[in-house]
C-alpha cells in the first residue's frame, strides 16, 4: 500500500472513530492510558455522566465511581482483572457529576502492543437504572407477596384452631347442660343430686355466658364500638372483689394468694366493672398456669407514672417467641388438640383494649418456660369529668317511668320484671308484637324494650310499625332492642329500624336499669 493509500485509510478510520463517538449517545465510550487517566471522551458521556469533554480528559478512571467503591478499591481492582483477563465486566452503580447515581453495565478492555506492551483502556458503559429499579420493584412485589402468603396461612391456620377451640369451649359446658336438663326431667333425682344439677347447669351456663361475652368484646373491639362508662372508681375495692372471685379457683390448687396493696391518694376515674374484667382476667390466668403450691403477688401503687398494678405468678412463664404476641386476639401458646389449658386466647386481648381505653399502658415480661410471669397495669392519674355525674352500684331510681317490655321467652320476661320492678318502675309485659301495639291504645309507655327474634311479626317489624303511629299514640317513645344477634351489623340495622339502643343478651340488671333511665330522659346521680 503506498504511503498516500494509507494515510487515506488512517484518516478514513478517524473519521469513522469520530462518528461513532459523535453518534453513539445510549453508552459512554473513553479510553484512558496505562495510568488510569481520562484521554478520550465522547457525547455519550457528558449524556449519561453529565462531563463536558475538558471537564472530562486528564481526570482519573476512579472520578465515575462512587465514593464508597473508590474507597473500597473498586476501580483500581477492575483495572487489575482487565490486565490479568483482557477484559472487566461489571454492573454496579456510578456517579455523575451533579452527585446523583445511576446503575450501568459496563466493559473495561486492556489495550495492548502486538509485543504485549499496555497502551491503555477502553471503556463502554450503558445506563440500565430502568431495568434495575424495575427489578427491584419486582423483588420487592415478590417480596411482599411472599409475606402476604406467609401471614395469610397463618392467619388461616390460626382461624381454624381459634374456631376448633371456640366449638371445644362451647361444646363442653353445653354437655353438661343438657345432660343434667334431660336427667331432672326424665326422672325424680331426690333434692340432693337436684340440687347439684342445677348448680351443674347455672355454672355451665354462666361459663358459656362469659365466653359469649369475650367474643362479642372482640367483635367490638375489632368494630372500634368498645365503650366504657368513666367514673370515680375505688380501685382498692376493684382487687379485693376480683381475689375474692377468683380465690376459691386459687385454694383449690393450693395457690397461695399474697396482696400488697398501697392506698391511693384518689379515686381512679373509670369503668370499674371493665376495670374488674382487666384483674379477673389477669388473676385467673395466673391461677391457670400456676402449677399447685404455687403464689401469685398482686401490687398496687401509685407513684409519678400513675397507678400501678402488678400479678405476678411464679407458674408456666412465656416463651420468647411467644411474648410479642401474648396480646394479640385469636393467638395461644398452645392451639393443639393435646393443649391442657382450656380458653380461646381472647382473654388478654381484651385487657390491652380495656386498658387502652382507660388511657393506661400493659406489659408482660417473663424469664422464660418455668420461670413465671409479670402483666402490669399502668392506669393516669386522673381527675373526674365534672359533666359525667356517677352512678351507685344500685343503679337510678325508676320511679314514675312507664316501660313496656316485649319478650316471647317467659324467664326472660320474668328477670325483665322484677329487676324492672325493683329498681321502681310501672311495667307491662307481653309475648308479641300484636299485643304491644294492643296495649298502645290503653296506655302510652316511657320507655319501650323489645326482643328482636319475636315469633311472627319480629322486634325490627314492630318498631317500624311503632314509628308510623302518630306521637299521641307512642310513635315517638324511646325504645331498646333486646337481642342474642349481637354484631355490628345487628346492632346498625335495629338503629336504623327505629330503635335508639341495643342492648346484646346476656343482659346485666344494671345495664337494663341505666338503659330505661336514659330513655327516659333520666340521667344517673351519684347517691340515688
Amino acid at each position: 500500500m503506498s504511503p498516500d493509500e494509507s494515510r487515506r485509510s488512517l484518516s478514513e478510520a478517524d473519521d469513522r472513530l469520530r462518528l461513532l463517538d459523535e453518534n453513539v449517545r445510549d453508552y459512554a465510550i473513553f479510553m484512558a492510558d496505562a495510568d488510569g487517566i481520562l484521554r478520550t471522551w465522547n457525547v455519550g458521556v457528558e449524556r449519561l455522566l453529565g462531563y463536558r469533554e475538558e471537564e472530562f480528559v486528564g481526570q482519573p478512571l476512579a472520578m465515575i465511581f462512587t465514593p464508597e467503591d473508590v474507597a473500597s478499591g473498586a476501580a483500581s481492582a477492575e483495572i487489575q482483572t482487565a490486565l490479568a483477563s483482557g477484559r472487566a465486566e461489571d454492573e454496579r452503580w456510578h456517579v455523575r457529576k451533579d452527585g446523583s447515581r445511576f446503575w450501568a453495565m459496563g466493559v473495561l478492555t486492556c489495550l495492548r502492543e502486538p509485543d504485549g506492551l499496555v497502551r491503555g483502556f477502553a471503556k463502554i458503559m450503558r445506563d440500565t437504572t430502568e431495568r434495575k429499579l424495575a427489578e427491584e420493584e419486582r423483588k420487592v412485589l415478590l417480596d411482599r407477596e411472599a409475606t402476604a402468603r406467609r401471614e395469610a396461612e397463618i392467619a388461616n391456620r390460626v382461624r381454624d384452631q381459634f374456631l376448633a377451640a371456640v366449638s371445644h369451649e362451647l361444646r363442653t359446658p353445653l354437655n353438661a347442660v343438657l345432660g343434667w336438663a334431660r336427667l331432672l326431667l326424665q326422672q325424680d333425682l331426690g333434692a340432693e343430686r337436684t340440687k347439684a344439677g342445677l348448680e351443674t347447669i347455672a355454672r355451665n351456663a354462666q361459663l358459656q355466658a362469659a365466653l359469649v361475652d369475650d367474643l362479642l368484646d372482640v367483635s367490638r373491639m375489632l368494630a372500634g364500638n368498645f365503650v366504657i362508662q368513666r367514673r370515680p372508681t375505688d380501685l382498692m375495692g376493684v382487687v379485693q372483689a376480683s381475689v375474692d372471685s377468683i380465690s376459691p379457683g386459687a385454694r383449690a390448687k393450693d395457690i397461695a394468694i399474697e396482696c400488697r396493696l398501697h392506698p391511693l391518694e384518689a379515686p381512679v376515674v373509670g369503668d370499674s366493672r371493665r376495670l374488674h374484667q382487666i384483674l379477673w382476667n389477669l388473676l385467673s390466668n395466673a391461677v391457670k398456669f400456676t402449677m399447685p403450691g404455687g403464689r401469685i403477688l398482686i401490687e398496687l401503687h401509685q407513684d409519678a407514672d400513675g397507678v400501678a398494678l402488678s400479678v405476678t405468678d411464679d407458674g408456666q412463664g412465656i416463651a420468647a417467641d411467644f411474648l410479642p404476641f401474648v396480646f394479640d386476639p385469636f393467638r395461644q401458646a398452645d392451639m393443639s388438640g393435646k393443649r391442657t389449658h382450656a380458653g380461646l386466647g381472647l382473654g388478654l386481648a381484651i385487657v390491652r383494649q380495656l386498658v387502652s381505653q382507660h388511657g393506661g399502658t400493659i406489659t408482660a415480661q417473663s424469664d422464660g418456660p418455668g420461670k413465671g410471669a409479670t402483666f402490669k397495669v399502668v392506669l393516669p392519674l386522673t381527675t373526674p369529668d365534672p359533666d359525667e355525674p356517677g352512678r351507685d352500684r344500685l343503679g337510678p331510681s325508676l320511679a314514675g317511668i312507664a316501660v313496656l317490655v316485649i319478650e316471647d321467652d317467659v324467664d326472660s320476661r320474668d328477670v325483665l320484671v322484677n329487676v324492672l320492678e325493683l329498681a321502681g318502675a310501672s311495667v307491662t309485659a307481653v309475648g308479641s308484637a300484636p299485643a304491644a301495639l294492643a296495649s298502645l291504645s290503653e296506655f302510652i309507655p316511657s320507655v319501650v324494650l323489645c326482643d328482636i327474634g319475636l315469633p311472627g311479626t319480629d322486634g325490627l317489624s314492630f318498631v317500624e310499625s311503632l314509628r308510623a303511629l302518630p306521637a299521641e299514640r307512642g310513635g315517638c317513645v324511646p325504645a331498646a332492642a333486646l337481642t342474642a344477634y349481637a354484631g355490628p351489623a345487628d346492632r346498625l340495622q335495629a338503629l336504623q329500624a327505629g330503635f335508639q339502643m341495643h342492648l346484646a343478651k346476656p343482659l346485666e340488671p344494671s345495664d337494663v336499669v341505666a338503659a330505661v333511665a336514659t330513655l327516659a330522659g333520666q340521667r344517673p346521680e351519684a347517691g340515688a
